[in-house]
Formats: structure tokens, sequence, C-alpha cells
């Protein structure tokens, strides 16, 4: 007979394994992801082309003016350009350890 610990042991690997067969619920994609216009503005955000970006939130916005996600896809656009502007996004900032353990130099861009 197996030892009390072993057999918690095996029930919870018996557990785990039983549960990934089960189907997962149905989750509604974000809405970043299934409205092509909001996709494409956050397509330029990562390819660094800012304004670009805040013009299709923008574009989409004005469709849509009920939808407050907006101002949430602006503020992230602004967010990601400060980051750019102070070298957050390149792999130069984690691996310079006095930024990476100490932060960015100076203050945000108060004018942009």
């Amino acid at each position: 007979m197996l030892p009390r610990s072993r057999f918690l042991a095996l029930l919870l690997l018996l557990s785990s394994v039983i549960g990934l067969g089960r189907e997962a619920p149905d989750v509604p994609a974000p809405v970043s992801t299934t409205v092509p216009e909001l996709s494409a503005g956050f397509d330029l955000l990562y390819e660094q082309k800012f304004t670009e970006a805040r013009e299709a939130f923008a574009s989409w916005q004005s469709r849509n003016p009920e939808d407050p996600f907006e101002a949430v896809a602006v503020a992230a656009s602004y967010l990601f350009e400060e980051l750019y502007v102070q070298g957050v996004l390149t792999s130069d900032f984690f691996l310079n350890e006095k930024k990476f353990l100490h932060g960015i130099d100076g203050r945000p861009d108060p004018s942009a």
C-alpha cells in the first residue's frame, strides 16, 4: 500500500491530468483583438507609430461614441510612447543594472 503522502501526490497529479480534458469555458475575446480598427491601432503601437495609432483609435471612436475603450487605448499609446522615449522598451534598459534596478533617469515630458 502506498504511504499517505505518495497517495496524495498521485491524486494531485491525476486530478490535474483529468482537468486538462475538460473544455475551457466560453470566454469572450477582448475587444482589442476582435475589432479590426483597434487591433490595427495596437499593431501600430507595437511598431512604435504612436501618432498613427491614436488616429486609428480616434477613427474608431468617431463611429462608436458610446464605447469608452478609446480613452483607454489613447492613454496606453501615451504610456508606451513615454516608455519608448525613456528607453525602457529596449534590451539596453534591462542589461543596464543601474537603470533596471533603480529606474529611469529624468521625468516624463509634460508637453507630450
